[in-house]
């Protein structure tokens, strides 16, 4: 059962070790931290599914002030990013519901107004690999890792505390950083199939997908591609 309280506690102990091994490269200097997690989270226990998006980071902003993704607002006019994550949260919804929903329904059954992203935002949940703000550049995939391991013990009990049904990874980093880097399965890595776009351990879903920001990237084919593999439904090797 999620517990914001011990959630935030163990996010303020994130923050601080990563300010510590900042200071250590860059003394005197602060960082600000990104308090991720569920967007709604006094209502994260009544959620179903629960579909949490691994990222890579949340940079593009510098100082050192802390951020909260349930304090902020977001401008779904401006990053179609947003709108991906309420929509592909609708359609899991939909889906392991029972709902026959392909990639041409996107058009026409999730989310068409700003009102009804604004609604279904409030059932994401993200979690970003790397929580810190830095000089407003993106981190290249080597460096988003080694945070990863750096920060292991972390990333892992707070997927353990948010306990998802579906692990959407936002790009390959985050898939690698989950299977990998984390070790949060119990796999044989030699046996993974990047071809494949969607597995079933531990009676949790693992989507492997491209991230919602990438040039070209649309979710009707997106989203019909992962139905097809979750119909499929291949079990990761143990």
């Amino acid at each position: 059962m999620f517990n914001l309280e011990s959630y935030k506690k163990l996010m303020d102990e994130c923050r601080d070790f990563n300010q510590n091994l900042y200071e250590k490269e860059n003394p005197g200097e602060k960082i600000g931290f990104m308090y991720d997690g569920p967007v709604d989270p006094d209502n994260w226990n009544t959620k179903k599914p629960k579909v949490v998006f691994l990222c890579k980071e949340h940079y593009g902003w510098q100082g050192c002030d802390s951020r909260y993704i349930w304090k902020e607002d977001k401008d779904f006019n401006g990053l179609k990013f947003y709108k991906y994550l309420a929509a592909f949260t609708r359609l899991f919804e939909m889906y392991f519901s029972g709902q026959d929903i392909t990639g041409e329904d996107v058009k026409t059954k999730v989310y068409q107004s700003e009102e009804e992203i604004k609604a279904g935002w409030k059932n994401v949940a993200m979690i970003e690999v790397k929580k810190i703000s830095g000089d407003g550049q993106e981190s290249n995939g080597a460096e988003v890792r080694e945070h990863a391991r750096k920060n292991n013990e972390f990333l892992t009990k707070q997927l353990k505390m948010l306990d998802p049904d579906i692990i959407f990874c936002c790009g390959q980093v985050t898939f690698d950083v989950l299977t990998v880097d984390l070790k949060y399965f119990d796999l044989n890595l030699d046996e993974l199939d990047d071809s494949k776009k969607c597995y079933k351990f531990d009676n949790k879903y693992v989507i492997n997908s491209c991230h919602p920001s990438k040039p070209g990237f649309n979710i009707v084919n997106v989203w019909g591609d992962i139905v097809n593999c979750l119909k499929s439904l291949p079990e990761l090797p143990k």
